[in-house]
């Protein structure tokens, strides 16, 4: 650890420890002080915001990971789907054809009971994903705010500690 003012690295911790409560979360806030022998000035560390802000950014980018994978497989899913919904208009069209046989006719009546069921699945399977994406987004929305209360918890101790200095 280094003073921010003046770069020496004589700093001494001081007796002054810093508490600070969250209200709405469930964590305290704890800094520690350290005065620089040199310039005078103090700094504040706080290990559990460190340690906060690691498991934030871990979380993050988790989460990133995921949202990554989960929206590739959204993008695979809505290919397909437009794939099979053409399939089943081209099926359909020589359905309405008057030139077909009875034995087309079955089986191109089977081909799109097939694609109907295929499509459904499909969007089942977006609506699954587009749900999975947006908790995600919601979850890292969430994470970031509470580590930036934690942290303007930290700069209020910073404040009421000049006030009182």
């Amino acid at each position: 650890m280094k003073c921010s003012q003046c770069d020496n690295a004589k700093l001494v911790k001081a007796n002054l420890p810093l508490e600070g409560h969250y209200c709405e979360g469930w964590w305290d806030v704890i800094a520690d002080v350290y005065l620089c022998l040199e310039c005078g000035h103090y700094e504040i560390f706080s290990p559990n915001v460190a340690g906060d802000y690691k498991e934030t950014i871990a979380v993050i980018k988790e989460k990133n990971e995921k949202y990554s994978q989960i929206n590739s497989n959204l993008n695979e899913h809505k290919k397909n789907l437009e794939i099979k919904t053409n399939k089943l208009k081209d099926i359909e069209s020589q359905l309405s054809s008057l030139d077909i046989t009875i034995r087309q006719q079955q089986e191109f009546q089977k081909q799109v009971s097939d694609l109907k069921i295929d499509i459904k699945h499909i969007y089942n399977e977006v609506y699954k994903a587009e749900q999975i994406v947006a908790n995600i987004l919601e979850d890292i929305e969430t994470k970031k705010k509470n580590f930036t209360n934690h942290y303007k918890i930290l700069v209020y101790m910073a404040d009421i500690f000049d006030e009182n200095i």
